[in-house]
């Protein structure tokens, strides 16, 4: 099956003495330097697709393990080892021009746990039973247990502190020091918490 293929062939139109008619003339007016060319051209399939490092994009299981083990991870020396790799991460850990600005604003700190708004945002039950009323009246939702219910409502505040608006569904993972920390705050009274969960979608 043959495949016509046009390369470079600029189309020169000039314009009738009536005005209203073009003709076109190719700039290759001998046809075999057009064969040539069609002879030379080479499909390259995926040519204009990014390249990736193959290396760079393969996660080290071994590293992933470590962060299981230990906290050898941690930038802020104020993580704990956590449940799950993925519950695994500092704070320094996001990538975020916003989380640069709250670092900065707190003075020479290196955790968000470290920043002066962070226990008000955070760990305050005043500032947390506000919200959960504004979040109970929008979302219908209500929570029994006053431990769980502020420790739920300050994980929900501290991604507005760190992170703004997410919308709906989307779910980012908290740095290990600060939930350690709501959770030392508004501990669960049988020792068990949920952790991260993926969004239903």
């Amino acid at each position: 099956m043959a495949t016509n293929v046009i390369l470079d062939c600029e189309d020169e139109f000039e314009e009738n003495d009536s005005g209203s008619s073009f003709s076109s003339t190719s700039s290759f007016e001998d046809g075999d330097e057009c064969s040539r060319a069609e002879e030379s051209c080479e499909v390259i399939g995926f040519n204009f697709e990014p390249s990736t490092d193959e290396e760079s994009d393969e996660e080290d299981p071994t590293q992933d393990i470590r962060r299981l083990l230990s906290t050898d991870w941690c930038k802020c020396d104020h993580c704990v080892p956590m449940g799950t790799i993925k519950e695994s991460r500092c704070c320094q850990e996001i990538d975020l021009p916003k989380f640069a600005e709250l670092l900065a604003e707190g003075g020479n700190i290196k955790c968000i746990t470290q920043h002066p708004g962070f226990k008000s945002v955070c760990l305050d039950p005043y500032v947390l039973r506000t919200c959960y009323t504004w979040h109970k009246q929008q979302h219908k939702e209500t929570v029994r247990d006053q431990n769980n219910r502020w420790r739920y409502m300050a994980y929900r505040m501290l991604v507005r502190f760190v992170w703004g608006y997410l919308g709906k569904d989307i779910r980012v993972t908290l740095p290990a020091c600060a939930v350690h920390l709501i959770r030392e705050k508004f501990p669960s009274a049988d020792g068990k918490y949920t952790g991260f969960l993926e969004p239903d979608v």
